[in-house]
């Protein structure tokens, strides 16, 4: 893995960002220039509180790919890594008045970095995008997918995709008293950032920098959560009253099977809909073994398999 910091237009709204970068063995590489002499990019994008060291480590993405490739099951592949969280980054990719053009971001300026890097590290060309997204990175990619026709390819792992499912999943979260790290993760830290995320993503110039401890009423929780939906990014919303994309090629929805108590009756929602327009070698929805952070080494590697399926 190598690391970058990209420094963006300033129209963007947004300040440095840091990006990690996979390259596959010079043999793999060799291998590609003798195939098609172009080589597939993987975008991942992780959640509000992600970064690509913790992703690397966690996930162990580095061996997910050799692994793959190595099995053949997927073609030598890049892969770059985005922190989204630098800077005060919306967290959500998309663009917005208070975190900046992080849609334009991915779907232009990385999109062109990256196809410069390839070209200087491995004089390739890049022969398609595919995104990985977790949580609210898995919102990101679903609502790329479904509003920009490069993003053909996908998966969205435990990923936002109602508002009602934050909502929902909190309280639960609040009555059950389950935090994944009870010595790094408190309900006021967890309050903290996904309304500071949500400010970002999805507030309006009116609204004061919500970045404090929330108290009892969630009141600007609450309004946050109506700007949201206001604003047309309730994926499940989008799905019920537009025409799935035809650029669509490979979606893939993923979820823990820990999370079902809260999340499960909105990934059928989707289900529902996508499967009625989509085939089989189009789309596919499972549920992966563990809960929305364990169990996403699996799921990441179940996504990619499919992805690269042939549909032959």
């Amino acid at each position: 893995m190598e690391y970058y910091f990209l420094n963006p237009q300033p129209q963007m709204g947004i300040g440095q960002v840091e990006v990690a970068l996979y390259s596959p063995s010079d043999q793999l590489i060799e291998s590609s220039k003798n195939n098609q002499n172009s080589i597939p990019v993987i975008f991942v994008l992780p959640g509000f509180d992600g970064n690509p060291q913790w992703y690397e480590s966690f996930i162990s993405l580095k061996e997910i790919l050799n692994e793959l490739t190595a099995e053949l099951k997927i073609p030598p592949a890049v892969a770059v890594i985005v922190n989204p969280t630098m800077d005060g980054g919306s967290g959500f990719y998309v663009n917005s008045l208070n975190g900046g053009r992080w849609r334009d971001f991915i779907s232009q300026y990385l999109c062109r970095w990256t196809e410069q890097m390839v070209k200087e590290k491995f004089d390739l060309e890049v022969s398609e995008y595919i995104l990985i997204g977790h949580s609210a990175g898995g919102f990101g990619s679903f609502y790329l997918i479904l509003n920009e026709p490069k993003f053909s390819k996908g998966a969205c792992l435990s990923g936002i995709i109602s508002v009602d499912m934050v909502q929902d999943w909190l309280f639960y979260v609040q009555r059950e008293g389950q935090w994944a790290n009870p010595d790094e993760w408190n309900e006021n830290h967890f309050f903290t950032r996904l309304t500071y995320y949500m400010f970002k993503a999805f507030g309006e110039n009116n609204h004061e920098l919500p970045f404090v401890e929330i108290d009892g009423s969630l009141r600007i929780f609450d309004d946050l959560l109506y700007l949201w939906k206001r604003s047309g990014y309730d994926l499940i919303t989008e799905l019920e009253y537009n025409l799935i994309p035809e650029s669509i090629d490979k979606l893939y929805l993923g979820m823990g099977r820990r999370d079902i108590v809260v999340d499960l009756d909105y990934y059928l929602q989707a289900d529902q809909i996508l499967s009625k327009q989509l085939s089989g070698q189009q789309y596919r929805f499972e549920v992966y073994d563990g809960d929305h952070v364990n169990g996403l080494k699996q799921a990441v590697a179940n996504a990619l398999i499919f992805i690269f399926e042939s549909g032959d």
